[in-house]
């Protein structure tokens, strides 16, 4: 591994978890560290996840791959579980 892909997998991890704890902040729950601690470890793990786009789109910008985590992140893993269900449904049929 490069410096260059270090860098993106830390800036998308960053992104998940800046977009997790904002995601707890506006949110009216009461915050505890561990609530807070727990969201930035998935939205991190989220933000990470969106380096799987470079499977499909190679030549993808780092602003568009940043742009992909934060939407994975704002989504929340019940949201993209239903996306690929439903894009494993048509495409099994």
């Amino acid at each position: 591994m490069n410096v260059t892909e270090a860098r993106t997998i830390g800036l998308l991890a960053a992104v998940g978890v800046i977009v997790g704890i904002g995601q707890v902040l506006a949110s009216g729950d009461r915050i505890s560290l561990r609530v807070a601690v727990g969201r930035a470890i998935v939205s991190g793990g989220l933000g990470l996840a969106a380096g799987s786009a470079l499977v499909v789109f190679d030549n993808l910008s780092l602003p568009a791959l940043v742009g992909i985590a934060a939407v994975f992140v704002s989504l929340g893993t019940s949201a993209i579980e239903r996306l690929l269900q439903t894009f494993a449904g048509k495409h099994k049929q």
